[in-house]
């Protein structure tokens, strides 16, 4: 018998892996050097902004899970379908709010690892 994952399970899941990311990959030392911190207070300031995240995310997650629970025990309604679709709908906000911010994380530490030349140079301002 395979094991599915909750809503909520994912939701824990998803956060888990965003919140590791911005704890465990390196700051941008332009972006630390340009606000005149360092890279421990630079980390707390991008976690902090996580938590207002995070609770989006539980509010969909939460969302989600309750609809699927509500649309199971109409099997053989007639409002079966629309519930269906509308579990589908919720459950797809749900994780297109947070797989953009993970894919983020990692694309834009992949870019400045890669090209970190052409990047400070491109972010620099013109004068």
């Amino acid at each position: 018998m395979r094991m599915r994952l909750t809503p909520i399970n994912w939701f824990t899941l998803l956060a888990l892996i965003a919140a590791g990311l911005i704890l465990g990959l390196p700051p941008d030392p332009h972006t630390v050097q340009q606000l005149h911190t360092s890279d421990a207070a630079y980390r707390l300031a991008l976690f902090a902004l996580l938590i207002p995240y995070i609770l989006i995310w539980y509010a969909g997650f939460y969302a989600f899970s309750k609809l699927q629970e509500y649309s199971r025990q109409l099997k053989g309604a007639k409002d079966e379908a629309a519930f269906q679709r509308l579990t589908l709908g919720m459950g797809t906000l749900a994780f297109s709010l947070v797989i953009p911010t993970i894919v983020s994380l990692i694309l834009n530490n992949a870019v400045r690892a890669c090209w970190s030349t052409p990047y400070a140079v491109r972010s620099r301002p013109l004068t």
